[in-house]
């Protein structure tokens, strides 16, 4: 996909449409009234792993659901909690500010703590075992 702005906005309406099923499921109504996951969390599993059994992980889950999800979608989970605890993506959320910096040219930029960020995510991908990712 050469167009950039074409992939980002097919990838932005397929993430909608994920979660507009999700969100109908009982299961996942269950788990963010409960606590259990967050909205970015099981869109991202859902994303990851498959929309349809991630709907089976809760339900024959629980509280434990990310053990039951596949070890890749396990460590993807890890490497988005980490990105997200520990990258400041700066503090203005609104939505004509996010698309408008989603839809600028592309141009790689260094952030300043990205080796260390890098270099923490490898050293705890390599400390654990996949089933630990989440205490």
């Amino acid at each position: 996909m050469r167009d950039h702005s074409n992939a980002l906005e097919a990838m932005l309406l397929y993430m909608n449409d994920t979660w507009s099923g999700l969100e109908k499921s009982v299961e996942v109504k269950d788990a963010l009234r409960s606590g259990i996951a967050t909205k970015a969390e099981l869109l991202a599993a859902g994303y990851n792993s498959n929309p349809v059994r991630l709907r089976v992980y809760l339900k024959n889950g629980g509280a434990e659901w990310r053990t039951l999800i596949p070890t890749e979608t396990q460590i993807y989970l890890a490497i988005y909690s980490s990105v997200d605890k520990n990258v400041d993506l700066g503090t203005d959320n609104s939505m004509a500010n996010n698309w408008a910096l989603l839809t600028r040219p592309l141009a790689f930029t260094e952030p300043k703590n990205s080796l260390s960020l890098y270099s923490w995510i490898g050293q705890s991908l390599l400390s654990v075992s996949a089933p630990s990712l989440f205490p």
